[in-house]
């Protein structure tokens, strides 16, 4: 059975220690293109974090990330998300224990009283579409976009800080974001 837990680091030891040691694996491997991004560093700061299970075996894992450089109640889920032990092709459809992660990522932060909106970003372009109508058929997960790019991170003039994104909860919130 496919199940995703998500939690506040430091309030689960067993998770918290799990989470850390596939992320120490996925980090010293360097296997993966943006292995960097797996630094410790990259998730002291989450709000949260996630591990997909089949029965007791982990699948993937991501962090949610709230940032002061975002409108107030804004969320990242899916932030640093990895696949454990897999490959990392281009998928055709996405899998039960991705959807599943993203399900519980959005129950957590739909339960976070400042909530007003999560999203998922990548730094490339062309993948909302596929993303979109693979979350809506086969999780029930209605995300949206537009034609903005906005700003994901502190630094104003990188270009890799500017990416699309899809959302869930008050698209009115994205008036007051970093956008072009």
């Amino acid at each position: 059975m496919i199940h995703a837990k998500t939690w506040i680091p430091g309030t689960n030891q067993e998770l918290d220690n799990l989470f850390e040691n596939l992320r120490q694996n996925i980090y010293d491997s360097q296997q993966y293109t943006l292995w960097s991004n797996y630094h410790v560093d990259h998730f002291k700061k989450c709000s949260a974090l996630t591990i997909s299970f089949e029965d007791n075996i982990p699948l993937f894992c991501a962090s949610i990330l709230e940032r002061d450089i975002w409108p107030k109640g804004v969320y990242r889920i899916m932030n640093r998300y990895w696949r454990i032990g897999g490959d990392h092709a281009v998928l055709k459809t996405l899998s039960t224990g991705t959807g599943i992660l993203v399900q519980s990522q959005l129950e957590w932060v739909r339960s976070q009283k400042n909530f007003q909106l999560a999203f998922i970003s990548r730094q490339y372009d062309h993948w909302q579409n596929f993303s979109i109508r693979e979350f809506s058929k086969n999780f029930k997960i209605n995300f949206q976009s537009d034609n903005y790019y906005y700003c994901t991170c502190e630094t104003l003039n990188d270009d890799s800080c500017w990416q699309k994104i899809i959302y869930d909860g008050n698209s009115s919130i994205l008036e007051f974001w970093k956008r072009r």
